[in-house]
């Protein structure tokens, strides 16, 4: 989250990826990522971490609400 917050979203990439080696059910963990691509544009990898994320939080509300744009974004 620091290297996210700091604007060094390659450093939180890497970050993240380890924390999910440790944590693989951390479903937050999935959003986080998710969310790093979203700001990069990275449309493909937004989808495949937050489909992730849903797989272990069917509810979780900020994917439930924003992996459709997307997932068009995708098309």
């Amino acid at each position: 989250v620091c290297y996210q917050k700091l604007n060094q979203p390659k450093l939180a990439i890497q970050d993240y990826r380890k924390a999910i080696e440790l944590r693989p059910d951390d479903a937050d963990l999935y959003y986080n990522l998710g969310s790093i691509y979203w700001v990069q544009g990275r449309w493909q990898d937004v989808v495949k971490a937050w489909e992730k994320c849903l797989k272990l939080d069917p509810d979780h509300p900020r994917v439930r609400q924003y992996l459709p744009t997307a997932r068009k974004k995708t098309e």
